[in-house]
């Protein structure tokens, strides 16, 4: 009994030691399994992280952004994962390797969110709330403005009034000085001759050289109402898509369909005027020949001048005259203004550039309103900041001429550009630097010139000066409006002759405040009204810069075209090299064979961010 217990023992320990040595066998296999998996993991993170170690170094410096040669990725992996394959538990063999889902610059999203990072990490959030606070103050400025005079269509009421000015000398008779024209519409042969007596003459069949006399008078007027016809129903179309173009057309003492009806007349009349022309042309050239159709002529040029008495002289337009004791020509001064430009010399050449960039856009302008009030506010103010910090302006171009070098986000300078002035491209989007240049002055003179406009609104001595000066023009006026048509192109030349002036202190290194005082007022009327904008203005230190207000226009231009033309600059700034190299992130995966296993492995790799 003693015996048989005992072997049964012997048998349990050694069924025992066998399943522990099988344990421990499977153990070891499991604990090598994950051994290899582990390793060939590691090596496959560090030749990531090697390969995105070899960023390119001039892009982070010049524009915060990692990126890495695309063509460069797989090799890179494989010879990094080659030379970390010898492992104290052997080596495996690299059997297949490949980069997908891969991330490049070419992407707009893509860009924009190493931008965002980049910007981010520079702690400039606390931007947004002073950013937006700014934005609905220029929108309220603007409202405000808009109730006190309506300055936005000041500019095409002032050129209805010229033309209707011209209407009426050309209707009338009556000039801007006050005298009368030689000839008119409505006051057609009145006297010297008269109708009925260039009819009588006409009737009598052989007149005497006083009575050719009296026709050739005739026959010249004709020709000059004619003219005189034509030109007024061209005014009355012109002024007729006036009236389409302006917020208020009712406050005119006409109609769209009044002129219509205006320019029919003065058509039938310039026919009756040519058709007794060339029925007394040709008559009179008879009169000293015998011809057998001469009494066929003769009777045309009878039927020919008593139709004249249906000539219609019957419209009288409405004006007011006012006898002027100044004569400036407000057209003449706004066209000069508006046409002023810089001397911006080598710094924005005007010469197209061809730069051989595919999808070129043009921009829809946002509201200021509309952009505060968005959900991607944040992100504009971000890449807006980004901007400015990495990307070089007119005014620091400006400032390297003078020996001013200007720095980036990063500290380093703004050098290997493609373009002088690279903030202006990219809100003006033109492939020649005086036209983004222009564009761009073009923009803050408008927004100087509303910001002028409050300052003159508000100021009691400089309103007074303005509404004198409108009372003290003259000339044939628009009933009704007229004074106020030239108060509001008068508010609108000073605020933009002023609002040059500003832009000529900014671009050369001065500031300018948003919102005016006495102080800060820098123009005289009469100076402006000379078209006599002075080039000599001191500097003053209170007030936005030039980056300041080119930031105002930025968040006018929307993302996708922001980023595109972002693209655009780093495309061209590294000779043209395509973006869809430019990588930011990638993913891998791959088989390795160790010890007659393959084993898969992936993974997902970018600069501080997951792909999505």
């Amino acid at each position: 009994m003693k015996k048989a217990c005992t072997g049964s023992i012997s048998v349990f320990f050694s069924v025992s030691f066998l399943f522990v040595l099988a344990f421990l066998g499977s153990l070891y296999m499991f604990a090598r399994q994950q051994l290899v998996q582990i390793s060939i993991r590691k090596d496959m993170d560090q030749a990531a992280f090697s390969a995105l170690g070899e960023y390119s170094k001039s892009c982070v410096r010049e524009y915060g952004i990692y990126i890495i040669p695309r063509s460069e990725i797989e090799a890179d992996l494989r010879f990094f994962m080659d030379q970390n394959s010898q492992h104290g538990w052997g080596q495996y063999e690299l059997i297949d390797l490949s980069v997908s889902n891969v991330k490049t610059l070419d992407d707009q999203s893509v860009l924009r969110d190493q931008i965002l990072f980049f910007m981010k990490e520079r702690g400039v959030l606390g931007l947004v709330e002073e950013m937006a606070d700014a934005l609905f103050q220029v929108e309220e400025i603007n409202e405000e403005v808009e109730k006190e005079v309506d300055w936005k269509n000041s500019e095409e009421l002032m050129w209805i009034q010229d033309l209707y000015a011209q209407l009426v000398t050309d209707v009338e008779g009556i000039q801007e000085d006050g005298s009368y024209a030689s000839y008119s519409i409505n006051h057609f042969l009145d006297q010297d001759p008269s109708l009925a007596e260039v009819i009588a003459t006409v009737q009598k069949g052989d007149p005497t050289s006083h009575e050719v006399g009296i026709l050739e008078r005739a026959y010249y007027e004709l020709e000059q109402v004619e003219a005189l016809c034509i030109d007024a129903a061209e005014i009355a179309n012109d002024l007729g898509a006036a009236l389409t173009r302006i917020e208020k057309p009712d406050q005119l003492p006409f109609t769209s369909e009044q002129l219509q009806n205006y320019s029919k007349v003065w058509k039938q009349n310039q026919q009756l005027c040519h058709q007794t022309n060339q029925a007394l042309k040709e008559w009179i050239g008879t009169l000293e020949t015998e011809g057998q159709n001469r009494a066929s002529l003769h009777q045309s040029a009878i039927q020919s001048v008593e139709m004249l008495k249906s000539y219609d002289s019957s419209i009288n337009l409405p004006y007011e005259y006012k006898k002027s004791q100044h004569n400036w020509n407000f057209s003449q001064i706004l066209s000069y203004l508006k046409g002023y430009s810089e001397n911006v010399g080598e710094i924005a050449p005007d010469v197209e550039l061809n730069l051989g960039l595919d999808g070129q856009e043009s921009s829809e302008e946002q509201e200021l309103n509309e952009i505060a009030g968005g959900e991607s506010f944040q992100t504009t103010v971000l890449l807006t900041e980004y901007v400015l910090g990495i990307f070089q302006n007119f005014q620091e171009a400006n400032d390297q001429l003078n020996g001013k070098n200007p720095l980036n986000l990063r500290g380093e300078e703004k050098q290997n550009r493609f373009l002088k002035n690279e903030v202006e491209y990219l809100l003006q989007g033109k492939e020649n630097e005086y036209q983004n240049v222009n564009g761009t002055r073009q923009k803050i003179v408008a927004l100087r010139t509303a910001m002028n406009m409050l300052y003159l609104l508000k100021d009691s001595v400089k309103r007074a000066e303005i509404e004198a000066m409108a009372a003290a023009i003259g000339g044939i006026l628009l009933p009704g409006i007229g004074n106020g048509i030239l108060f509001g192109v008068i508010l609108t030349v000073w605020s933009m002759g002023e609002a040059i002036v500003d832009y000529r202190l900014l671009i050369d290194g001065g500031k300018v405040p948003l919102i005016k005082g006495d102080a800060d007022w820098k123009t005289d009327l009469s100076a402006i009204l000379s078209m006599e904008v002075t080039n000599e203005s001191e500097k003053q230190e209170t007030g936005l810069a030039y980056h300041q207000y080119l930031r105002f226009l930025l968040y006018m231009v929307d993302q996708e075209t922001l980023l595109q033309r972002i693209q655009n600059l780093l495309y061209l700034n590294h000779q043209r090299q395509s973006l869809a190299e430019a990588v930011t992130c990638f993913s891998i995966e791959g088989i390795a064979k160790a010890a007659e296993t393959e084993w898969s492995f992936s993974g997902e790799y970018g600069y501080a961010l997951a792909i999505q």
